[in-house]
């Protein structure tokens, strides 16, 4: 079930209040959706709260709790607090078998006894009273970076997550910290972890820290290994916006896909034609990308260059290269992403569903779903995904393309 980002917040939210907030979460959506949610999440956990009692989460493991016997029976009472919301939206009754962040039965503990005061605590000193600073709330993910977040992006030409980034966040869950904060671990596209880091993540996420909070955000929920997803809420969010954003040069590609749908798919010189006007798409992107991080940098390099030796130059010109190319994979994905997207559209259309990316040329499609059996759309959309395996590895990007384009048009 898909949430909106308010109504995925006001869950979270719910959880936290009652002391049942899960420790690992995965947001899937759109980017702007999903580090949104995780800015407000953290604001809210991390709120500054005199009274606030030391952070607890529910770890991923079942824990057997000692059961307290009560000095004297006690006639059972009936609780005030109705208990809210769980984070599956289900209400919550204060007293009874609650839902842990699995959705599981889970016995309401019982109270432990108050312990009786003795002589020596009615005499100790009142403890000195320390003067909180307000928490500034963070409007981003980058604001929200320091001791307590920590935020863990692909960088680098291939856009990779690797090992060390993991063990980092590790090392940074297991120092001190004061006992009214949370710790929290925030992967963005948690689905380019190397198969190392996936492992090592996945024995952080196995035995967290007390008051730890892990938060992967990632457009491809089902690349992460399927022992991480089995150990995470997972929460997908919708857009408040129906409308899809448009992505620059895509109607080009658009114009072929219907033109050559049209005709039928099965043909060696349609599936070339596409892909060509695909690559022709990409190189203007790349062109665009590149433009725009050279500028930055020239800017850069005059404002710095009488104030810093030609080391830190060289050293932030490997900077801008390495953005430049994942700026330019990003992009590369989202076309892809783009392609599936359309043949989704033909799917839906076959199975007579109504909510369509592509509105607008509803009709036009409506003659290409009439040429193309659902089997063969399905097929289509595998190579796809198969062509985006592909730029996982070391081969060229033109032959990866062509392949890719073969199998999924022709």
């Amino acid at each position: 079930m898909a949430y909106t980002e308010d109504k995925a917040f006001e869950l979270i939210k719910s959880a936290h209040s009652r002391g049942r907030l899960g420790h690992a979460f995965i947001l899937s959506g759109s980017k702007l959706n999903m580090e949104s949610l995780a800015t407000r999440v953290v604001n809210l956990i991390n709120k500054e709260d005199e009274n606030a009692a030391p952070k607890k989460t529910l770890s991923a493991k079942p824990r057997v709790e000692k059961e307290v016997e009560p000095e004297a029976p006690a006639e059972e009472t009936a609780s005030s607090d109705d208990g809210g919301l769980d984070l599956f939206g289900n209400p919550a009754d204060g007293g009874g078998d609650m839902f842990d962040m699995f959705g599981e039965v889970e016995s309401t503990p019982k109270e432990e006894p108050k312990p009786i005061a003795t002589l020596s605590a009615t005499k100790a000193k009142p403890a000195p009273v320390v003067e909180k600073k307000p928490y500034k709330e963070a409007e981003n993910l980058d604001e929200l970076e320091g001791d307590l977040v920590r935020v863990i992006r692909p960088y680098g030409k291939s856009r990779i997550i690797k090992i060390d980034a993991i063990r980092d966040l590790e090392k940074a869950f297991f120092q001190a910290a004061d006992a009214n904060k949370w710790k929290v671990g925030i992967v963005v596209d948690a689905d380019r972890m190397q198969a190392a880091a996936s492992n090592a993540f996945l024995k952080t996420l196995e035995e967290p820290p007390n008051g730890c909070l892990l938060l992967l955000l990632t457009h491809s929920p089902e690349r992460l290994l399927p022992t991480i997803l089995s150990r995470c809420v997972n929460i997908t969010l919708m857009s408040e916006n129906t409308e899809r954003i448009p992505l620059e040069g895509e109607q080009d590609l658009l114009t072929v896909l219907l033109r050559s749908g049209k005709q039928g798919f099965n043909s060696v010189s349609r599936a070339l034609t596409i892909k060509s006007v695909f690559s022709s798409l990409l190189s203007k992107r790349k062109a665009a990308i590149t433009k725009t991080h050279e500028l930055t940098q020239k800017e850069e390099e005059k404002h710095y260059k009488n104030a810093t030796d030609g080391e830190w130059l060289k050293e932030r010109e490997k900077h801008f290269e390495s953005l430049t190319q994942s700026d330019y994979l990003l992009e590369r994905s989202k076309f892809i992403d783009f392609l599936i997207l359309w043949l989704g559209d033909l799917v839906k259309l076959k199975s007579g569903a109504k909510r369509l990316a592509f509105t607008q040329h509803e009709g036009v499609m409506l003659e290409v779903a009439a040429n193309e059996g659902l089997e063969s759309l399905l097929r289509r959309m595998e190579a796809l995904e198969e062509l985006r395996g592909m730029f996982e590895t070391n081969v060229s990007e033109a032959l990866a393309l062509e392949v890719g384009f073969m199998k999924a048009f022709g």
